[in-house]
């Protein structure tokens, strides 16, 4: 994908969640089921990050915890929605709630000692973009931290079928996008469609590809349905839980 192409759906996505907040935070009240495993990996007093916070939904999840948690997302009236319904009144307030762009995130090398990305890659338009945003969120984990990534499944039959018959129906929309890329409409209250970029069709080797170059070695990886493992065909997410790589040495591959 050419960079111009790329920085435009970048500056797309984010007026797009601009628009959509209050809907897309209503749809997006409660954490996902897969989350409630991820939590179990966290260490009392760990400093945690939410890479894509929205809404702050998976602070649900953290807030009886004694954990540090920082969400950040460059959707500034998400954050506004996060702030309110935790009903955060200053800086000094906790949880915090940032605007901050996942390609250049602002903390310290080793910082973390989990981090979280939660439905964020598959907007991020290239390659060299999506391992751009995969190494900020390994120079910030700690060694011994875990990161925890989730990628929509659009290889799901409907969902597959959706994107095929979009295309043909939208074929302008679609100039300069790959086969995988998929532009997911969202109907506004007002009857307006929202364009959603997404890179749809991520598989099991593609995203171990990324984490492998990005520096992480991988403990797990698979597809789940409603916290259940499942497979490629009936899995609504491909999940990833990984640790930054000791030394360069090269990641393990294990499924």
């Amino acid at each position: 994908m050419r960079q111009e192409i790329a920085q435009k759906i970048l500056e797309e996505t984010k007026r797009n969640f601009n628009k959509i907040a209050e809907e897309f935070s209503f749809s997006r009240r409660w954490p996902w089921e897969i989350l409630k495993k991820f939590t179990n990996y966290l260490q009392e007093g760990e400093k945690v990050l939410d890479i894509g916070c929205g809404n702050g939904r998976l602070y649900e999840l953290l807030k009886d915890k004694n954990i540090e948690y920082i969400g950040i997302d460059n959707s500034e009236k998400l954050i506004e929605l996060a702030k309110r319904r935790f009903k955060i009144q200053d800086s000094r307030s906790k949880p915090v709630f940032l605007m901050a762009d996942a390609l250049n995130l602002p903390f310290q090398d080793n910082e973390f000692g989990a981090v979280f990305m939660i439905a964020v890659l598959p907007h991020i338009p290239s390659k060299e973009l999506q391992i751009k945003a995969l190494k900020e969120a390994n120079r910030t984990l700690k060694p011994g931290g875990y990161f925890f990534i989730t990628c929509w499944n659009l290889l799901q039959p409907k969902l597959f079928l959706k994107n095929f018959f979009n295309r043909i129906k939208n074929p302008k929309l679609y100039q300069g996008l790959g086969f995988q890329d998929f532009l997911m409409p969202w109907k506004t209250k007002e009857r307006k469609t929202v364009f959603r970029f997404y890179h749809a069709f991520f598989s099991k080797n593609e995203l171990k590809n990324l984490l492998k170059e990005s520096g992480f070695e991988i403990k797990e990886i698979y597809y789940e349905k409603y916290g259940q493992k499942t497979n490629w065909l009936k899995g609504f997410n491909l999940i990833a839980i990984a640790t930054k790589q000791k030394g360069g040495c090269q990641a393990s591959l294990t499924s």
